[in-house]
């Protein structure tokens, strides 16, 4: 099938098409193991892809984290969902901050941010009731973190 030595974006594709039929399916828990293990490989092979397609990489890391949320919460569980959103910050914030991002980079990974709050932001109204406090601070704490990046940030235009 696919070698061992090098992960690529189509192995992660063919990746999640199977994980997206298990979630069709409504076998929730092989989809959540085959999107685990998409984005594990992907993140372990991050830096290798990003210089080949630094969009198409962090967008495959985000559709990866938005994928296990929304699957977290087809089980009725918000709070690993919101945990989701929050590993997907902190990503995000990983690449903003780092003194080694490109300036590109940064620019990709600030307009995900953008995605990440709207999503995230969503998952929080619809499951206010039932999420844990923390979970909610975190959504706060990172939003205030999201709009100060977006302020002081690179942007190329």
């Amino acid at each position: 099938m696919f070698s061992q030595d090098r992960y690529s974006l189509e192995q992660w594709k063919q990746l999640m098409a199977d994980a997206n039929q298990e979630f069709s399916a409504r076998t929730y828990a092989t989809a959540l193991v085959l999107y685990q293990q998409a984005l594990e490989q992907l993140l372990q092979a991050f830096p290798e892809q990003v210089e080949q397609d630094a969009r198409g990489a962090v967008a495959a890391v985000m559709v990866s984290y938005f994928n296990l949320a929304d699957t977290f919460l087809a089980v009725k569980q918000p709070d690993q969902s919101c945990e989701q959103f929050e590993q997907a910050f902190l990503f995000l914030q990983t690449l903003i901050n780092s003194g080694s991002t490109t300036d590109e980079l940064k620019d990709i990974a600030l307009h995900a941010c953008g995605r990440l709050e709207m999503e995230w932001a969503c998952c929080i109204q619809q499951h206010s009731r039932s999420l844990a406090d923390e979970h909610k601070q975190r959504y706060h704490n990172a939003k205030l973190a999201l709009q100060q990046s977006m302020v002081c940030g690179p942007v190329l235009h």
